[in-house]
């Protein structure tokens, strides 16, 4: 009869411990899925840099351009005024600016080719990231969801 009682108390022991697990694992699943949530945000603000990193890239690139045609529209000026100088001195001046306007706008399309570049680097990583962040967020919705069918699960043991 003793022997009963005992492995009575002994089973209502093990059923207490595991609602203390279940408890346990049950209070820790809001902060697991709290970090998924984090990581994913995480995960949508590196998709974001890269797409401004592209965009402050090609705002560069057209500062750049826009500087190009600014030299361009003073060259055509300068060469206009150069027909109307009659000294010599003055004429050889702004052909002088005109040959540093030139080497400026060789030094900025020289920068628009390297922004070209980069712009395309930029692009490749920005798919790249695009891609793992997909793929990444969509293990994440898969480890969430497990975490809420693994909660549904606890609460109904």
């Amino acid at each position: 009869m003793a022997a009963s009682w005992v492995n009575n108390l002994k089973k209502l022991q093990e059923k207490d411990l595991r609602i203390r697990t279940l408890d346990a694992k049950l209070s820790m699943i809001p902060k697991e899925k709290l970090a998924l949530k984090s990581r994913a945000t995480e995960n949508l603000a590196k998709v974001e840099k890269a797409k401004k990193n592209i965009l402050d890239l090609e705002l560069q690139l057209k500062k750049s351009e826009n500087m190009i045609n600014n030299y361009k529209e003073t060259i055509r000026k300068l060469e206009t005024q150069s027909n109307m100088v009659k000294k010599n001195t003055e004429y050889q001046s702004m052909l002088q600016s005109i040959a540093d306007l030139k080497n400026k706008i060789g030094d900025e399309e020289v920068f628009g080719i390297e922004m070209l570049d980069k712009i395309d680097e930029a692009k490749k990583s920005y798919r790249d990231i695009a891609e793992n962040v997909k793929f990444e967020n969509a293990s994440l919705k898969s480890e969430f969801m497990d975490l809420e069918k693994l909660a549904q699960d606890i609460r109904n043991e």
